[in-house]
């Protein structure tokens, strides 16, 4: 049986290490971004590729984007809810 404590503590320091790597994903996303939006505003300059790829970017991006931070907070509900039940528990334990 796992405690809630030893979850927190474990599941505490892989959530923050996850949100460090989601958050540099959401910068690398709005680099992403900021390329189509320049393709699309002033053409492709040199480069030759399909008239689908700067949309197709755009939309796989975002659509990583939302994926990841709904996984971020599914991650950070579950352990402030072990957390919220880890003090009921302790303050139940102090009466």
């Amino acid at each position: 049986m796992r405690s809630d404590a030893a979850y927190t503590g474990f599941a505490g320091n892989s959530v923050l290490a996850y949100t460090a790597s989601r958050a540099y994903f959401a910068y690398w996303s709005i680099s992403v971004l900021q390329q189509v939006r320049l393709v699309l505003t002033d053409g492709p300059g040199n480069f030759s590729y399909p008239v689908w790829a700067p949309h197709c970017a755009a939309t796989l991006q975002v659509s990583l984007l939302v994926v990841n931070v709904t996984f971020l907070a599914t991650h950070w509900r579950k352990l402030l809810k072990r957390g919220a039940r880890k003090e009921k528990t302790d303050d139940q334990a102090e009466k």
